[in-house]
């Protein structure tokens, strides 16, 4: 689904004939989930040569649209978000799944979404265990409304989790939606 942005905007500088599509919200939706792999992690990251696999419910805390100079906005038919806006956004992690599990979150994480010159989400999330972080990234450009699962790259982080890389799946439990709870299932790997 595409909304055609008008010909005049409540916000200078928006290109003619830009769309705003479903993906955006459900890329927003997709990153906020980011983070909740990394929950349970203890302060030990993967051993050389080894992959950890960990499962989590990601529960959506706050999600905001900011315009290229850092001003909120609710982005609308005629107040399309554009190239240069960000989404930004925090969940709380559960160690498990929606279905079962832990009562009590574990790890927090935050995640920014800028659009490129296409539209296109392009995607840093920075996620905080105890004294460490891992850091992560994605291209959601392929992500619409319909989409119910997209993937990261670790790309590392510090402390415990310095040197680590692999992905993270984030399955959306409502991808039709603008803010969704997810499961995660992510895969670290030390070489």
């Amino acid at each position: 689904m595409s909304i055609n942005v008008p010909n005049t905007s409540a916000r200078p500088n928006r290109r003619k004939g830009f769309s705003f599509r479903c993906s955006l919200l459900a890329a927003s939706t997709a990153l906020m989930a980011l983070g909740s792999p990394f929950a349970a992690a203890t302060a030990s990251a993967a051993q050389h040569d080894t992959q950890q696999v960990l499962h989590y419910f990601s529960k959506f805390e706050s999600q905001v649209f900011l315009t290229t100079t850092g001003k909120p906005f609710n982005p609308s038919e005629e107040n399309p978000p554009g190239p240069g806006d960000s989404i930004e956004g925090t969940n709380l992690d559960y160690v498990g799944n929606h279905l079962h599990h832990a009562a009590n979150w574990t790890a927090s994480d935050h995640e920014l979404c800028v659009l490129d010159n296409k539209g296109n989400p392009v995607c840093h999330a920075q996620v905080a265990i105890g004294g460490s972080m891992i850091l992560a990234q994605a291209d959601l450009g392929h992500v619409s409304a319909s989409t119910a699962t997209s993937t990261f790259q670790v790309t590392g982080g510090t402390g415990a989790f310095q040197g680590v890389t692999g992905t993270i799946e984030v399955v959306q439990l409502d991808p039709s939606a603008q803010t969704s709870n997810s499961d995660v299932v992510i895969r670290l790997q030390r070489a």
